[in-house]
């Protein structure tokens, strides 16, 4: 089941396509030298460019590349590009460092630390017929659904499909009571531990969307991981 982190991180106007830089480095065991890169990241189509500091110019031009994911990109995972074992060692830049270890990285350790998995992640980008679409269930249900449907379409998204070994079949119910009451400060008052009670907001900026039925699970993973695509 997919759960949708509402969380803003870069504003839509005026700014061009999202790119992530890293440092890394890639061992050679030919000549045995360490050879340091900037890798740039680019999660709309996924594809890496790599630029090699110390010969001071491009090593390889923008292509994708199988294989890498932007949950992979965190400080110390080695990732393969062409071959080629990197491990990341620091932000390149400030917006790359601001964007990897905001409210999104907070919540996603708060995640795994109460043994739930992210079998997918992925950002996305939603229109407002995306936006319309994808939050029908609520329109004329909930009074917030215009907002919503306006911080849906924001700025960036993460869509996380959520599994747990631990958990099994009560998975879908057992993150539910995680994620809490749509209300933030219902939440603080009876789920104080609960995701939305430690990073939300109010009913609608309450940092995290999560399926309300466990046969809908299914459809918002499809939704978002296919039809999307």
């Amino acid at each position: 089941m997919p759960h949708v982190l509402r969380c803003k991180w870069q504003p839509e106007e005026g700014v061009g396509e999202t790119r992530y830089i890293f440092h890394t480095e890639w061992y050679d065991p030919v000549s045995a030298t360490v050879n340091k890169f900037h890798l740039s990241f680019f999660p709309r189509d996924r594809s890496v460019e790599m630029y090699d500091l110390r010969a001071q110019r491009l090593f390889l031009k923008r292509i994708p590349v199988e294989g890498v994911e932007e949950r992979d990109l965190y400080l110390g995972n080695t990732i393969v590009v062409l071959s080629r074992q990197l491990k990341i060692t620091d932000y390149a830049d400030a917006f790359t460092r601001d964007q990897i270890t905001s409210k999104r990285q907070s919540i996603l350790k708060a995640i795994k630390e109460e043994e739930f998995d992210v079998s997918a992640l992925q950002i996305f980008r939603m229109d407002k017929v995306q936006s319309e679409e994808f939050l029908e269930v609520y329109k004329g249900v909930v009074s917030e659904y215009p907002g919503m449907v306006q911080q849906l379409m924001s700025g960036p998204l993460v869509a996380l499909e959520i599994t747990s070994r631990v958990h099994g079949s009560q998975t879908p119910t057992k993150f539910r009571e995680f994620v809490g009451p749509a209300d933030p400060e219902v939440a603080r008052e009876l789920r104080p531990n609960s995701l939305r009670a430690r990073f939300g907001e109010d009913t609608v900026k309450n940092a995290l969307h999560c399926s309300d039925l466990p046969d809908d699970g299914p459809l918002e993973v499809e939704y978002f991981f296919k039809i999307l695509q």
